[in-house]
């Protein structure tokens, strides 16, 4: 996985079940297992089991999806379990990141989650004349993965 040099410790995880179509307003997700400081933590789809918000984005897309949990601000990964063309489940991991990795190993991480690295350097060079990857280096590695792209390429150019 590309995140993987990303990633200091998993810490706990829950894994869902989906029934229905993520496309569509009807499906719904329980919750099948859960370990580490998951067992902690009490799940929304405990009391309302329809599929939404980035879970019901992530099973629609099909895509490993980095997120910061809006309430708690833990770092979290949403892997979709597909069968065939159909997500069946998902598996959210709750993970400890590096704060910071050097730029040619950020830069890699960045070019294989979601091709985040070619859409942050397009941001940035739409107005700038050049990217300067060491800043890749300085920035919080949950920013780089979660905060939207246009927000982070002002940063660049606050830097330029």
């Amino acid at each position: 996985m590309d995140l993987n040099p990303a990633v200091a410790e998993v810490t706990g995880f829950t894994r869902y079940a989906i029934e229905g179509d993520p496309a569509t307003n009807d499906a719904t997700i329980s919750v099948l297992d859960q370990g580490g400081i998951s067992m902690q933590l009490r799940s929304r789809t405990m009391d309302n089991p329809t599929l939404r918000g980035t879970k019901q984005l992530a099973a629609a897309e099909r895509e490993v999806t980095v997120i910061r949990g809006r309430s708690d601000g833990r770092t979290l990964v949403i892997v979709p379990e597909v069968k065939g063309v159909q997500t069946i489940g998902l598996t959210l991991l709750h993970l400890d990141l590096k704060e910071h990795l050097p730029a040619d190993v950020a830069r890699a991480v960045l070019s294989g989650y979601r091709n985040r690295y070619a859409a942050l350097r397009g941001a940035v060079t739409e107005t700038e004349p050049t990217f300067d990857d060491e800043l890749l280096a300085e920035t919080d590695l949950v920013d780089l993965l979660t905060t939207a792209v246009y927000e982070l390429a002002d940063r660049w150019r606050s830097n330029g």
